[in-house]
């Protein structure tokens, strides 16, 4: 096999290979959520900060504090689980909205 042959085939391995890494990366960047929770996170930021908030002098969260005190629903406490495998398994996943929370996702 002559040198310009293997230096060719060389090249062309070298470029495949860096092709399969670069698949690889894309994959695992699609398939964890950590994309679309930042893109999320920003999107809902930007649409917040944008509002008019003009002649609004007091703060959301004291506005939000004078409602009435409610009851919320008892929480669901039987699983098929144990506590050990829940915390072994549970992961941060956060989806922002400005749709408000109901009553039983609260409790």
């Amino acid at each position: 096999m002559s040198d310009k042959r293997v230096k060719t085939l060389t090249l062309a391995l070298k470029i495949s290979i860096t092709l399969l890494v670069l698949v690889a990366l894309l994959i695992s960047l699609i398939s964890c959520n950590g994309l679309r929770e930042v893109s999320s996170y920003i999107t809902h930021t930007i649409k917040e900060k944008s509002k008019d908030n003009a002649g609004e002098e007091e703060d959301k969260t004291k506005n939000n504090m004078r409602g009435e005190e409610i009851m919320l629903p008892q929480p669901e406490l039987e699983s098929n689980i144990s506590l050990e495998e829940a915390l072994n398994s549970r992961r941060s996943v956060r989806n922002f909205s400005s749709k408000e929370l109901s009553l039983n996702q609260i409790s």
